[in-house]
């Protein structure tokens, strides 16, 4: 990406670099996007949308008295997953549970199936990055090494999901937060 942008400079084309890491990020990018854009009072409106949304669930949440623990997996050879610094993390908390990987210091982190296994997550939530979910099969995680010490009675823990929902840093993020929130709880 790097280079792209050198080449948006070297010809002199007006352009934003945004990396959102967080809810709050994302929701500042969209008035930075729209002041840019000279539409300032929009980002504003579309900024409080973003937070209210996210507030409501966020509301729902905290009233989960057990909060279920969630191993996202982005990548399944070799294995990625978010860490803390990550909106997955926040997402998880939000829709009142615990990303299992929220003591790593990382926004995203390579680890293997017998870290996720000791880390014992009530449910797995694969949103593989450039996937679509149609392509993600339940038995790419049901056919590893040792899945069985998860003891889970059946695969309904296993959750597939739009990446596009839960891997890109916009809006969409919220939907994936609502849909989550159901699904878990």
């Amino acid at each position: 990406m790097e280079k792209n942008v050198e080449a948006l400079v070297e010809r002199g084309i007006p352009h934003i670099v945004l990396n959102p890491q967080s809810l709050t990020d994302i929701e500042e990018d969209l008035i930075n996007t729209a002041e840019a854009l000279n539409q300032l009072q929009r980002g504003k409106a579309a900024a409080k949308e973003f937070r209210d949304r996210l507030n409501a669930v966020k509301q729902q949440g905290v009233k989960i008295n057990k909060k279920p623990s969630l191993y996202w997996e982005w990548w399944p050879k070799p294995i990625f997953t978010p860490g803390k610094i990550n909106w997955l993390t926040e997402i998880s908390e939000a829709a009142g549970a615990i990303n299992v990987f929220h003591d790593v210091e990382l926004a995203s982190v390579q680890t293997d199936w017998e870290d996720v296994l000791n880390r014992k997550p009530d449910f797995i939530c694969l949103a593989w990055v450039g996937v679509r979910k149609e392509k993600v099969q339940k038995n790419n995680v049901t056919k590893r090494p040792g899945y069985e010490k998860l003891r889970f009675v059946d695969d309904c823990k296993i959750l597939i999901l739009e990446e596009e929902l839960y891997c890109r840093p916009s809006p969409r993020l919220l939907n994936g937060l609502e849909k989550l929130f159901t699904l878990i709880h």
